[in-house]
């Protein structure tokens, strides 16, 4: 029997100020209106201690200070529904809608993970061998801290390979945007120390935006990615081209692949 997963996504802004608005701009059947309602009226926390306390969304939102929301849920690989709740932009009194777009920020990280295991589904790479085998573009520079030990791409995911680099601050618009490898070398313009190791692999759980950068060019190396239209072929971009185009049959929906947002629909 095919099992059906419904996946909820869910994008934040945070803000000083709060408005309690809510748009959507797809008319819904009576029945997923009243799941919309069942979804903003019960939210809970993520603990559950047994008094199943309740919230709004809207209340939700002002106790964190949160100025924007957006949620899209998805049922067997097609968008049920799609709202947005607050303002985008206070001072222009531009309210979220469910074609606001969100930076993904770390949310990104499944979608990387699935456009490494369709690799390994496909036999392209294995996730006990050494990244080195795998990274085309730009090897890991192993030294002493690694204790002798590879990092392997099952280490990447699970982020125990032992790097540096939490995580990314992200660059103002328009400043100039590094490519991957600058990224993973630490060189201007990234903002960002390089990506090296600071203990062995396999060790511990230390989580790294900077391991995941790693798997993002990997799997930019290995599929081939030809170069995009305005020649750019090592940018953070094109490695999401990728995963659109290989895990289907998920509906394409309102997705933004330029560097230069657009200023008026990004929140």
């Amino acid at each position: 029997m095919k099992m059906k997963k419904t996946l909820v996504l869910l994008a934040l802004l945070p803000a000083i100020l709060f408005s309690s608005v809510s748009a959507q701009s797809t008319s819904y059947t009576p029945e997923t209106e009243a799941k919309i309602k069942a979804v903003e009226n019960n939210l809970a926390g993520w603990v559950q201690t047994g008094s199943d306390d309740r919230w709004n969304i809207f209340d939700r939102m002002k106790k964190y200070g949160v100025n924007g929301v957006s949620i899209a849920v998805i049922h067997d690989y097609k968008i049920v529904w799609a709202k947005g709740y607050g303002m985008a932009d206070v001072s222009e009194k531009r309210p979220v809608t469910d074609k606001t777009l969100f930076q993904a920020a770390s949310i990104s990280k499944s979608l990387n993970s699935l456009g490494v295991l369709k690799l390994v589904e496909s036999g392209k790479i294995s996730c006990d061998s050494d990244i080195n085998k795998y990274l085309k573009s730009w090897k890991f520079p192993y030294d002493d801290k690694s204790n002798g030990k590879v990092i392997t791409v099952k280490e990447l995911l699970s982020h125990t390979a032992g790097l540096t680099v939490h995580g990314f601050p992200g660059y103002e618009r328009g400043k100039k945007i590094p490519t991957v490898i600058q990224v993973l070398n630490g060189e201007k313009p990234a903002n960002t120390a390089p990506v090296r190791s600071f203990e062995e692999p396999g060790k511990n759980f230390v989580y790294s935006g900077g391991g995941t950068t790693i798997l993002q060019l990997m799997v930019t190396d290995q599929a081939g990615m030809p170069r995009s239209p305005a020649g750019r072929n090592d940018n953070p971009v094109d490695r999401t081209k990728f995963f659109v185009l290989e895990i289907q049959p998920v509906q394409s929906w309102n997705s933004l692949f330029e560097i230069e947002p657009n200023p008026h629909g990004v929140a």
